[in-house]
């Protein structure tokens, strides 16, 4: 199932083929017209919330409800328009609404892992740091830091461009949608805890301070609008191995990363093992995979410093896509 957030309300809908169904309201359909539920929609709340981060606190028992509603709308579709017990629309078409970030609410959290694909390794530090890439197969602990909820931004919003960068560039990651609440989770039982996947740009200031300077690392990661999420939550079902997703990113329709999430050096069962011995992991919380090579900061010019016209700027639009989940498009624009 393909979850998504959509309309003014952010109502959670699954896409099917070119259409959104309403789960809300489809399942309180299903009760009322099949089991003569007297009281569908208590029941279609407490089952298949309209809100992503209830569904998803919701979890195997909501993602079984939101399907026997798709079927129920499938079957029934075919032959009718369906309404919910009070009129209620329960099919959109999907280029008719406008879809939102499926990311879950400003309480969730976001925790990125860097050093992951051993060519973008090169491509960022530079290839006389090779030896980085071994020592990274051989790290005891994962790198990665925490981006904030507040620079999340959904399907074909618009990437507002950092007044203080140069180096605008995007990276194309793999993202692992948190199900349910864990502490101190064995890597053995890890898939347990993942309900499904998404689309991440991790949209970086290169140059914001100084690209050298850790301390302040999280500057280069964290301005507004620097976190695409979407288009949609693929359940785990559906995309079966998840190491071995297509990943792309297009600028302008020019192919600039061309990867595999295969060459992940980590897997999401150890980022989740790790993390989770100090924080607890919620619904709705998501984990990044790195990216793959082929980012702007990885073309230089004779000297050996980034060559700037592979930034982004404005007037630019950019596509992250992945196999079995979608395109996640968004628009440059200049400061307001």
């Amino acid at each position: 199932m393909k979850l998504v957030k959509f309309g003014d309300f952010d109502r959670v809908g699954a896409i099917i083929n070119e259409q959104i169904v309403d789960l809300n309201f489809a399942y309180s359909a299903y009760l009322a017209n099949t089991g003569g539920e007297k009281r569908p929609y208590a029941l279609a709340s407490l089952k298949v919330p309209a809100d992503m981060l209830s569904f998803l606190e919701g979890g195997w028992e909501s993602l079984q409800a939101a399907s026997e509603a798709v079927r129920y709308v499938v079957e029934e579709c075919s032959t009718k328009e369906l309404k919910g017990p009070r009129g209620e629309k329960l099919v959109y078409q999907k280029n008719g609404v406008r879809l939102r970030t499926p990311y879950a609410s400003l309480k969730n959290k976001t925790i990125s892992i860097g050093r992951n694909f051993p060519l973008h390794m090169l491509e960022g530090i530079g290839t006389r740091f090779e030896k980085y890439v071994a020592h990274a197969q051989q790290m005891i602990r994962p790198a990665g830091f925490l981006k904030l909820a507040s620079s999340v931004i959904g399907p074909d919003d618009e990437i507002i461009y950092p007044k203080k960068t140069k180096e605008l560039d995007y990276e194309v990651e793999l993202a692992a949608i948190i199900g349910k609440k864990g502490k101190d989770i064995p890597a053995d039982k890890a898939e347990e805890y993942i309900v499904g996947y998404t689309v991440f740009n991790d949209v970086s200031a290169r140059d914001q301070p100084d690209r050298e300077d850790w301390n302040f690392f999280y500057l280069q990661k964290n301005f507004d609008t620097s976190s695409p999420v979407g288009p949609c939550i693929t359940t785990k079902d559906e995309i079966g191995d998840p190491y071995n997703l297509t990943m792309m990113t297009r600028v302008n329709g020019e192919i600039r990363q061309n990867g595999n999430s295969r060459d992940m050096i980590r897997k999401f069962p150890e980022f989740i093992e790790y993390f989770s011995r100090d924080i607890t992991l919620y619904p709705g919380d998501i984990f990044t995979g790195g990216t793959c090579e082929g980012v702007g900061l990885g073309h230089r010019d004779a000297s050996g410093k980034p060559d700037t016209t592979w930034f982004l700027k404005p007037g630019d639009t950019v596509e992250a896509e992945i196999e079995k989940i979608g395109v996640l498009r968004n628009y440059v624009v200049a400061p307001k």
